[in-house]
């Protein structure tokens, strides 16, 4: 086995302060494995990649399998890192990565069980709390209007254009080469790829700002109306503790959004009628006429929710105090709505 180490300043990239928003202070690890095939029963791993943080910047660790006999070593120097780790990070990890390594760590502990002097490989994944960056973004892929959510896919969205010469399937065979021939060129090519799929993999954490704001991190700062000569329009301003990396507008059901750098602003129509509080499990209701939103299936404890019919789809609350004026009141819907645009997107803004 060899460790091949280097250290990205964070005068290069940082991008720490969308870890804190999502993870707090937990200590964090990123990982992304290549391997000679896609099933652990007839393939093996050849090279693990690390993100670390450190205080200098971020370290990237690569867990080279160079004598194609080094698997078992890798994965145990793995396991290491990540039982010193909260949260492990991956792209596509939860489907493919982890369940590999996982499978081939047992594979391994079971084959060299009968050597007394062998000491099994622990299995650590169970200790730390994983999160797909492809699983956590893929709601997304409307409202960023992209065709799919491959790494390349988001980094040209995002401007990285890296220019990678083999898929990782096509590297099997240079790898395999280089264990045959000991080829230092082929050693490089295998390297260099896993290593720009880890600063790739740095230069993707902005756009998980969106899974932050999705998750509440923003505050509410204004709120307005305008008349858009079609209607009414609620507005509700926000800043986020976090840049999203990309304009985004978005709209779905006639609610509209914008997230640009540090503001977020949501715009959603406003209905003038007459409508019926029905009360629970009863065919009973209270008509109420005024100024109302969609809810979009939101339910609170402290806010009623309106229809013009018992089993209608679509459901409303009142622009009252009790929303408008109360900040989590008002914070939980916005969050709401925000995740509905946001996973739901039809790409226009009414």
């Amino acid at each position: 086995m060899r460790e091949i180490t280097e250290i990205i300043s964070y005068n290069k990239i940082d991008n720490r302060d969308t870890l804190r928003c999502l993870f707090g202070d937990r200590r964090i690890l990123m990982f992304d494995i290549e391997t000679t095939g896609l099933s652990p029963d007839s393939s093996f791993i050849y090279l693990i990649g690390i993100n670390q943080m450190t205080i200098d910047g971020w370290r990237i660790i690569q867990l080279f399998n160079d004598d194609g006999r080094s698997e078992h070593a890798i994965i145990s120097a793995f396991m290491s890192y990540l039982d010193d780790c909260d949260v492990l990070i991956e792209f596509n990890g939860d489907r493919f990565d982890i369940p590999y390594v996982t499978k081939r760590l047992n594979t391994i502990n079971h084959k060299l069980s009968s050597d007394a002097s062998y000491t099994p490989i622990a299995d650590c994944f169970h200790t730390v709390t994983s999160y797909d960056i492809l699983r956590s973004l893929r709601p997304y892929k409307k409202s960023i209007g992209l065709p799919n959510m491959k790494q390349k896919t988001l980094e040209r969205y995002l401007g990285i254009n890296r220019v990678d010469r083999y898929s990782g399937g096509e590297l099997i065979d240079v790898y395999l080469n280089y264990v045959t021939t000991g080829s230092e060129y082929n050693r490089e090519l295998v390297l260099r790829h896993n290593r720009d799929d880890m600063e790739g993999m740095l230069l993707l954490l902005p756009i998980l700002s969106l899974c932050a704001i999705e998750h509440g991190t923003f505050t509410p700062t204004e709120l307005s109306t305008v008349d858009t000569g079609s209607g009414l329009k609620l507005i509700i301003e926000a800043d986020n503790p976090v840049k999203a990396p990309k304009k985004l507008i978005s709209a779905y059901e006639g609610i509209g959004i914008t997230i640009d750098g540090t503001h977020t602003e949501l715009r959603i129509p406003v209905t003038t009628d007459c409508l019926r509080y029905y009360y629970e499990d009863s065919k009973l209701y209270d008509e109420h006429t005024g100024f109302f939103v969609p809810a979009l299936k939101y339910s609170s404890p402290t806010l009623p929710t309106y229809s013009y019919r018992q089993r209608d789809k679509h459901t409303y609350l009142e622009l009252s105090d009790s929303l408008l004026g109360n900040p989590d009141n008002l914070k939980a819907y916005m969050q709401h709505m925000l995740s509905c645009v946001l996973r739901c997107s039809d790409i226009s803004d009414s």
